[in-house]
């Protein structure tokens, strides 16, 4: 019997990143590991579900999906976007034809999910600010280990911090501004939230 990672190999002629794979190995995103990557509002696919993952009839070809937001905003690798990354992340909203390319591979968006939850994080409702800022710890540490070392110490710096109330039940550690300029240093991609359409094109009547 094939197993999921060969059927994904099959169905999407696309290898699953190193990082992915050994993020995968540590139960990274296991929801009953200790190590779980929970950040707010994704839900990261199975293996199965990305084998059998089935698209919108109306979005195009070559994304392969690998987690979804509670209200199915995709979470996807798209090979095809820019010939010098092979496995770029792209984030493609629900029921809207623009998506926007999130990170030039995998590791990057990692760190960016990473920083995005600093930034501003849910996890105060679920239980108080002590409790988030030590969940916001286990993500650290459950990270760390596969992201660049320059990064592991900007985020250990910005988790001196207290976090602080930035919108209704969200809190975090930095300012969007601060954030941007983060992503401008650290990641120095020029395409970053670069917009493309990610529904086909309306056949001709």
């Amino acid at each position: 019997m094939i197993d999921a990672e060969q059927r994904i190999i099959e169905r999407y002629a696309f290898s699953l990143p190193e990082t992915y794979k050994a993020m995968r190995a540590a139960s990274c995103f296991d929801a009953q590991h200790e190590h779980h990557l929970q950040f707010t509002d994704l839900e990261w696919l199975r293996l199965e579900a990305i084998a059998a993952f089935e698209f919108d009839k109306h979005m195009i070809d070559g994304l392969i999906p690998f987690a979804q937001t509670l209200d199915g905003h995709l979470w996807a690798w798209n090979p095809q976007i820019d010939e010098r990354h092979d496995a770029s992340v792209v984030f493609c909203p629900d029921e809207d034809e623009v998506a926007v390319l999130y990170a030039p591979d995998f590791q990057t968006a990692i760190y960016r999910m990473l920083l995005d939850e600093l930034a501003n994080t849910f996890l105060v409702e679920r239980g108080s600010l002590a409790h988030a800022e030590v969940q916001l710890q286990v993500f650290v540490e459950a990270a760390s280990p596969f992201l660049k070392d320059q990064w592991v110490e900007r985020i250990q710096e910005l988790m001196k911090r207290s976090l602080q109330s930035t919108q209704t039940n969200f809190y975090g550690v930095l300012e969007e501004d601060e954030l941007a300029d983060i992503l401008s240093d650290d990641v120095a991609y020029d395409r970053l939230d670069e917009e493309f359409c990610c529904v086909k094109p309306a056949k001709p009547a």
